[in-house]
């Protein structure tokens, strides 16, 4: 394994990287374009998860879509409450140790297919194709 042109023999930050390869110049440009997007990137999740949350709830509990949006709009921020928690919750820790994080996030990844399917089929089969 070890003599694989692919085996990682030293961990270099970015940043490192960055300096290597140019000065201090590109070096903050690349930072500013990473945190940028990374800012983007975790905003779109946290958004669309809250609202995502939100729907699924409001269907889950009152058999309408969309209902909670119009009647209670705090449920909202309650999904942004449940999506930072499970986020700082997995930030803080070695990436090498992310078992857990792992693990959680197959688990729900098996259940969402498995109930696609159920829910695939229940409709297929009370409304037809």
């Amino acid at each position: 394994m070890k003599d694989s042109e692919y085996y990682v023999r030293e961990k270099i930050e970015i940043g490192v990287l960055c300096e290597r390869i140019s000065n201090s110049y590109v070096k903050n440009c690349f930072m500013v374009v990473l945190v940028i997007y990374v800012y983007g990137a975790v905003s779109l999740k946290f958004v669309t998860g809250a609202i995502s949350l939100q729907e699924g709830m409001s269907f889950l509990f009152t058999g309408e879509e969309g209902k909670w949006v119009e009647n209670a709009p705090w449920t909202y921020y309650i999904g942004i409450a449940v999506f930072a928690v499970m986020s700082i919750s997995f930030s803080f820790g070695d990436i090498e140790n992310s078992k857990t994080l792992q693990i959680t996030t197959s688990i729900i990844r098996v259940v969402v297919v498995i109930l696609m399917a159920i829910c695939t089929s229940y409709y297929w089969i009370r409304d037809g194709t």
